[in-house]
């Protein structure tokens, strides 16, 4: 039986004749049934891409929107960067930082990692914990 529909429509073109019309009628379409068909068919492909395009540009949008966000971010992050390294040497160590951990403690302080106190001393632990032996 599905087979049977499959084959019924096979035959169906957008050409219109009069051996075209005698075929639909024959397979129990009438011409203005055919006519529908098509239509819906139509509407429904013109909905699908429709539906496509409408997805595609939200995706771009919300990229150029996260793209934005990560820029000013960075932004901001240099920004601070900047004030740290305008700051003499002295400032810095108050701080408990040293040049070479500016950038290090900016971007650690993003991520949301806070400074650590000493519990005994009172002072600021340092930002970056790597070190370094003397050879």
């Amino acid at each position: 039986m599905k087979s049977e529909a499959i084959r019924s429509f096979e035959s169906l073109t957008s050409e219109i004749g009069t051996r075209e019309q005698a075929k639909a009628f024959k397979m129990g379409l009438t011409f203005e049934d055919r006519e529908r068909l098509e239509m819906r068919a139509r509407t429904a492909r013109a909905e699908m891409i429709a539906g496509h395009i409408v997805d595609g540009i939200l995706w771009v949008r919300t990229q150029f929107h996260r793209f934005g966000a990560w820029f000013k971010a960075g932004q901001r992050l240099r920004i601070a960067e900047r004030q740290l390294m305008s700051m003499d040497d002295r400032m810095l160590a108050d701080l408990g930082l040293t040049r070479g951990d500016v950038r290090f403690a900016v971007r650690r302080a993003a991520e949301g990692d806070a400074p650590q106190f000493d519990e005994v001393t009172g002072y600021v632990a340092p930002a970056n914990q790597n070190l370094r032996h003397a050879a």
